[in-house]
């Protein structure tokens, strides 16, 4: 019986990660687009690691999303976060 209750936490937790909109990610974190870069650093810490992608500076950083320890990554045009995302969650 306690396998059950396991698997079913586990297909949830998938069930809800595959769904996270944009907003459902922003709102979690308590960060949002049009926020200056150092003001989601304020709020999530220093990034674990930086990148360029299309003229644009993507931070990551580990965060907890309901629960589950995730790598977000925000990307920044002129030092504005213009769009957010994950990449991984355990």
């Amino acid at each position: 019986m306690h396998k059950v209750f396991k698997v079913g936490a586990l297909v949830a937790v998938g069930a809800v990660l595959c769904g996270f909109s944009g907003l459902g990610l922003e709102s979690s974190l308590g960060v949002y687009r049009g926020e200056p870069v150092q003001e989601a650093m304020a709020k999530l810490g220093r990034p674990i690691g930086t990148a360029y992608v299309e003229h644009q500076r993507v931070y990551f950083w580990h965060a907890n999303l309901i629960g589950v320890s995730c790598k977000v990554w925000g990307a920044a045009q002129r030092g504005i976060i213009v769009r957010w995302g994950y990449q991984a969650c355990t």
